[in-house]
């Protein structure tokens, strides 16, 4: 999904394959489906590893200080969550913001 911000940030969030249907591209059209109805700036919040894979679509790594208020105060919330999260599971989670300028 594309999700509005009420201060008018929009951010790229959601994407979920089924692990049966992982390795069909599906992920991949459905962003290029939002991208393409969504064409100015956007904003994600991915786990570090995951980043690279969306360089395609022009997203890059930003400061969480240059985010808008709506998108930084999901930013804290995401690393507060993967902090615990990365506790139980014993695997490190690290939340960073991507970018994407207008296209």
């Amino acid at each position: 999904q594309v999700r509005p911000h009420p201060d008018g940030a929009r951010e790229l969030a959601s994407i979920v394959v089924e692990p049966e249907h992982r390795g069909q591209q599906i992920a991949s059209r459905l962003i290029d489906t939002l991208l393409s109805d969504d064409p100015g700036r956007m904003y994600m919040l991915v786990d570090r590893p995951f980043a690279n894979h969306y360089r395609r679509w022009g997203f890059h790594p930003t400061s969480p200080r240059a985010l808008p208020n709506s998108v930084s105060r999901q930013y804290r919330i995401g690393r507060v969550v993967t902090t615990i999260g990365s506790l139980a599971l014993r695997h490190h989670i690290r939340i960073i913001a991507l970018e994407r300028v207008e296209q």
